[in-house]
């Protein structure tokens, strides 16, 4: 072999090796910009007396959360409607009468949360322990399940029940 054939087979060696490493560095590029950009939905359960309490969904992801679906469920029976205002107003009418209606937040498919989405979902204010009783009996009845997808279309399953 003369010096030609191995500069050429060096260089051909060189360039495979380049050409190798810029694809896994694009691969890793995007699974850090889907990573970037991905939300995470928690929901908690919150009874401070004398605040706000009740059922809390924030996003604590880096991304905003588009809203695929979402289900509530009453002592195991899944309720007929999605996630909205039919369903809350039936929880409402769960509580009994001259008991304080909580306040709700309801969404849709569709609905996008910003990444620092923090919003009580189902609440009464100001809580208190005594007087809110049957709310808070109605908190642990419930389960919330809700689809939700990142900007790249990922999807991600939230399924909630108090005290879990």
């Amino acid at each position: 072999m003369d010096a030609n054939t191995v500069v050429s087979v060096v260089a051909t060696v060189v360039a495979l090796a380049a050409l190798g490493f810029t694809i896994q560095q694009t691969r890793v590029t995007r699974v850090h910009n889907r990573l970037s950009v991905r939300p995470v939905l928690q929901l908690a359960e919150g009874f401070r007396v004398g605040q706000r309490a009740g059922v809390v969904l924030r996003n604590v992801g880096l991304g905003p959360a588009r809203i695929v679906s979402g289900e509530v469920w009453l002592d195991g029976r899944k309720c007929d409607e999605p996630f909205g205002k039919p369903v809350i107003d039936g929880l409402r009418d769960e509580l009994s009468a001259g008991q304080r209606r909580p306040s709700a937040v309801t969404f849709s498919a569709g609905a996008v949360l910003a990444t620092d989405y923090d919003s009580f979902l189902l609440s009464v204010e100001p809580y208190d322990r005594d007087e809110d009783a049957e709310f808070a009996r109605l908190i642990w009845r419930l389960r919330i399940v809700i689809v939700y997808e990142s900007l790249y279309g990922d999807r991600d399953v939230l399924d909630w029940s108090a005290g879990r």
